[in-house]
């Protein structure tokens, strides 16, 4: 029960001595921030990224702006998808369909350059 205590406790001074930066070098994919601007029934996107892959070491990022009428929402979606052929961790997002057409949402880790992914970490 101790080690346990001592793990959390470290891994809650670690979590707290972080300083999140928005001004970081990131991998391109990741590099910009999507905004919402809402007026009305309307939301508009700033900085959509639509990403084309060729490998996963191999693409192309494309960044767009649209405008959403939110009284035309019609369908959404909770989509849960698996990182590998490993059993755990899965990238989950929402996908929202405007009669017809699509945008998703999802929380990532937005990695800098040289750095690796751990869902342990």
């Amino acid at each position: 029960m101790i080690c346990l205590s001592l793990l959390l406790a470290g891994t809650w001074i670690y979590s707290q001595t972080q300083t999140p930066s928005l001004d970081r070098n990131r991998y391109p994919e990741v590099a910009k921030m999507p905004t919402a601007t809402f007026s009305g029934d309307l939301v508009t996107i700033s900085n959509i990224r639509n990403t084309i892959y060729r490998s996963e070491d191999d693409y192309d990022v494309q960044r767009y702006d649209d405008t959403f009428d939110l009284t035309a929402l019609d369908e959404v979606r909770f989509v849960v998808e698996p990182f590998s052929d490993y059993r755990g961790p899965a990238h989950t997002f929402v996908s929202f369909g405007f009669s017809g057409q699509y945008i998703s949402i999802s929380v990532e880790t937005r990695k800098e350059i040289g750095e690796h992914y751990d869902p342990i970490k």
